[in-house]
């Protein structure tokens, strides 16, 4: 009778345990070998962007985090982009960059602003556009309102009291334009190309080239 409760214990409880352990095992396997091993190229030269940017454009990267490439695919049609954010220029032409960010290492992040350079650099490409028909500097302080929320691990547009990048970029907009939204997914995700949507949006060509390579 013992060996029998012993074996059901095992198989009710230490077989799934083991499956959850070797499932944790394999994602830290596959992220350890994504950080150490995959190699990118260097990211865009920020000298080179700079002078394409105005106050309220929207700055498009290609990520170089562990979700980035999972993000990038998610993309229906325009591939290029996993992360969007909103371009501030100060009165003394100091450019950065207002976004909402979750960290891949400790499932913390917030609506914050960044410098410039510290948002390229961690990327490998840079895409900008241009809200249509509306007042950038409204449209900055609209998005502006939302400093501090809590990044949006849930990606949950029916409330906003959490946001992702695609999300501030739309209450914002609305906050303008109450009648436009984004383009979603088939699970109501506002993907990065919703961006880049030419109802709404023009693309601004870029030219710049990649930092040099540091030996």
């Amino acid at each position: 009778m013992k060996k029998t409760v012993k074996r059901s214990i095992f198989y009710f409880i230490g077989i799934p345990l083991l499956v959850i352990l070797v499932g944790f095992s394999a994602l830290g396997v596959d992220m350890i070998y994504f950080y150490h091993y995959k190699q990118f190229p260097p990211p865009p030269d920020v000298s080179g962007i700079q002078p394409h940017l105005k106050n309220g454009d929207i700055i498009l990267r290609s990520g170089i985090g562990f979700w980035s490439e999972r993000f990038r695919q998610s993309n229906t049609n325009d591939k290029r982009f996993s992360h969007v954010g909103i371009v501030l220029v100060d009165e003394q032409g100091t450019v950065s960059v207002l976004h909402a960010e979750g960290d891949d290492h400790t499932g913390d992040g917030m609506v914050s602003i960044v410098s410039l350079e510290q948002f390229v650099g961690e990327s490998v490409d840079i895409g900008v556009s241009r809200l249509r028909d509306a007042d950038p500097n409204r449209f900055v302080s609209e998005a502006k309102k939302y400093l501090g929320r809590p990044f949006d691990w849930k990606f949950d547009t029916d409330s906003s009291s959490e946001l992702y990048c695609t999300e501030l970029v739309e209450l914002a907009m609305k906050d303008i334009y109450p009648e436009r939204s984004l383009a979603r997914n088939s699970y109501n995700i506002i993907l990065p190309e919703a961006c880049l949507d030419r109802r709404f949006f023009t693309e601004i060509p870029l030219s710049y080239s990649a930092k040099t390579a540091q030996p």
